[in-house]
């Protein structure tokens, strides 16, 4: 079955180091230090994709970070592509 759709986000901002792909999807995780944000943002985004029964993942390089979900299942879609 594949997904219903799948959808990315695309931001210039900072490179997220491998170690920190699954860990920023929990509450409360920053990693870097901001008094106006709560960390809760992909978190949220990661509870709305799965209730749709969807995944969703990160792909970081040098100098973008790409969000990347699909909503439906798809037994053949893979979090970790290139």
């Amino acid at each position: 079955v594949a997904p219903v759709s799948m959808l990315g986000v695309k931001n210039t901002g900072a490179h997220i180091a491998p170690d920190n792909h699954e860990e920023i999807f929990n509450p409360f995780v920053k990693l870097r230090a901001s008094p106006d944000h709560a960390g809760l943002g992909l978190s949220i985004c990661k509870r709305i994709v799965e209730r749709h029964a969807g995944q969703i993942w990160v792909i970081s390089e040098t100098d973008a970070v790409h969000f990347e979900f699909h909503f439906g299942k798809d037994t053949d879609a893979s979090p970790h592509h290139t």
